[in-house]
């Protein structure tokens, strides 16, 4: 019978490997990294690095093409592409913190309220150790 070998991150104290750290992430894996540490990235830093207004329009800028003000060009309204692709960014972090936590402190309630309830060990699924 073939071993199997636990996800990357899910280690059994003291296995083979654990000892040997043999953690690797898939391509998959570290692309889908790699595109979320550059939303972050760009929600953080795209302010600091063009700061504009994400809601000023320029009516003579309408539909130009890129510039160093706006390196993502300008909309039909002349407003500036790349300030309000990082304000939706950034929006969107608050936005996504807050629903999983949300759902987080509901689950979590939920679990612990069942756990007493049934006078069990767990709840179950939730139950890790």
């Amino acid at each position: 019978m073939p071993q199997l070998t636990p996800p990357c991150g899910v280690w059994i104290r003291g296995s083979q490997h654990e000892r040997s750290g043999r953690c690797r992430l898939s391509a998959d894996r570290l692309t889908g990294a790699v595109l979320i540490v550059l939303v972050a990235a760009l929600s953080l830093l795209g302010p600091l690095i063009l700061p504009g207004d994400p809601v000023a329009q320029s009516l003579m800028k309408a539909l130009t093409g890129p510039e160093a003000a706006a390196p993502l060009g300008y909309d039909h309204p002349g407003r500036s592409v790349f300030c309000r692709l990082a304000d939706a960014l950034r929006l969107l972090s608050v936005i996504a913190l807050t629903a999983v936590m949300t759902v987080g402190l509901v689950c979590g309630t939920l679990a612990a309220r069942l756990r007493h309830a049934c006078g069990g060990p767990g709840a179950g699924p939730t139950e890790i150790w």
